[in-house]
């Protein structure tokens, strides 16, 4: 059995249970699977967060997505780079410095490793993965 994380075109996730992915694909096909907030039967899989890793880049494969979700999050990467700071491999030590008032506030992106995220929760640092899929203009 595979769970994949779904959604419907209002928006509203949850997750369904298949045997493989054919069966996802044939009923999704067929509008057999109905979102439990609307009833809706366009539904597609959810982003997948990609995996942290702790050197190196962090673009992960993205699932095939539509057109249009690949521009959204591109435009979201553009902005995201356009507008924050990179701090790399030091991501969960600056945000902790920037929580606790020792540096000052301000967008910021990066890695983290799994424990970098124990961390940052135990800080109380709220952070969001973010789908990094490949730039617009490359």
């Amino acid at each position: 059995m595979i769970r994949y994380d779904l959604v419907c075109t209002a928006g509203h996730g949850f997750e369904g249970w298949f045997q493989n992915s054919n069966a996802f694909a044939d009923q999704a096909a067929r509008h057999l699977i109905a979102c439990p907030d609307c009833g809706g039967t366009e539904v597609h899989q959810a982003l997948a967060t990609p995996a942290v890793r702790a050197g190196g880049r962090n673009e992960a494969p993205v699932p095939q997505l539509p057109d249009a979700m690949v521009a959204a999050l591109q435009r979201m990467r553009a902005t995201i780079e356009r507008t924050c700071e990179n701090v790399g491999t030091q991501f969960a030590d600056e945000a902790i410095r920037i929580e606790r008032g020792e540096a000052p506030a301000r967008g910021i992106y990066g890695e983290a490793t799994a424990a970098d995220r124990d961390r940052l929760e135990d800080a109380g640092v709220e952070v969001m993965a973010v789908p990094w899929v490949r730039r617009a203009d490359g």
